[in-house]
C-alpha cells in the first residue's frame, strides 16, 4: 500500500503538501461525476412512460438517489466550508 500512495502523492501533490493542476482537476472531477450520477439516477423518475403518460418512481432509485444526494452534500459542504475558512485565514491547509 505505501508505494500506492507514495507514487499517488507525487503525481498529485508538488512537494508533497500543495495539490497540483492534475490533483485539482481530479478532486472537482469527482464531484462534477457525483452530482451527474445524482442526475442521470432521476432521469426514470422524470421521464413520462406509457400511454397514461404516469410516472414511475422505483424506491431503488429513490434510495440511491437519495444517498448520492448526501454525498454531494457533504462533500461540496465541506469543500466550501473549508474554501471559507481558507479565505478567512482559519485552518487553512
Amino acid at each position: 500500500m505505501e508505494p500506492l500512495i507514495g507514487a499517488l502523492n507525487n503525481l498529485l501533490t508538488m512537494d508533497g503538501q500543495q495539490i497540483n493542476n492534475l490533483g485539482r482537476l481530479l478532486i472537482f472531477g469527482g464531484l462534477l461525476l457525483l452530482l451527474v450520477a445524482f442526475l442521470l439516477n432521476l432521469q426514470p423518475m422524470l421521464i413520462r412512460e406509457g400511454a397514461e403518460g404516469k410516472r414511475r418512481l422505483y424506491s431503488l432509485n429513490l434510495i440511491l438517489g437519495a444517498s448520492i444526494l448526501l454525498l454531494i452534500t457533504l462533500t461540496w459542504g465541506g469543500l466550501i466550508l473549508e474554501s471559507i475558512y481558507c479565505l478567512q485565514g482559519i485552518r487553512c491547509d
